[in-house]
């Protein structure tokens, strides 16, 4: 085997591997592999894997950092929420009671945000529950019943008091 034929083999596995890679997305794997790669393990080799493997991790950044801007973009304006009932997180924090305690759990929006198997048929909402400034949700029974389940929820209930 010659050096030249060594390079073309070497070259047609770089050019296999980065196919996936998008022209924008190459320099920023490129340099984030290089900078994660122990340089000083002298048994493995830098691969273009390694590149291609970063494009895939950016690329699930950049969506999750996308869709955390949208989110708070919307609680700074609630007005642009695409589905108010769960502020566009595809779940509703709710507050329940058992064993005489409360705990905060969620529950699958009816939006298409939430997972397709694991949308509910109807969101929280009025008069069953009570929602406050932050989304969350108490069934109006148990607060009735047993009171407010947090004192973010005693002071919004207040608060809506005092105004009506």
């Amino acid at each position: 085997m010659t050096a030249g034929s060594e390079a073309k083999i070497a070259l047609a596995a770089w050019e296999e591997a980065l196919a996936e890679v998008p022209d924008n997305y190459l320099p920023r794997a490129y340099e984030q592999a290089a900078a994660n790669w122990d340089w000083t393990d002298r048994r493995n080799a830098f691969t273009p894997d390694s590149v291609a493997e970063r494009y895939r991790l950016l690329v699930v950044e950049d969506r999750q950092r996308i869709e955390a801007d949208r989110r708070n973009a919307a609680r700074k304006n609630p007005e642009t929420y695409q589905c108010w009932h769960c502020c566009d997180l595809g779940y509703q924090p709710v507050f329940v009671r058992e064993r005489e305690r409360w705990y905060q759990a969620v529950r699958p929006c009816s939006c298409e945000i939430a997972p397709m198997g694991q949308r509910s048929a109807e969101p929280l909402r009025e008069p069953e529950f009570i929602r406050n400034r932050l989304g969350e949700y108490v069934s109006r029974a148990d607060l009735e019943r047993y009171g407010a389940p947090s004192d973010l929820f005693k002071d919004f209930i207040k608060a809506k008091e005092s105004q009506a």
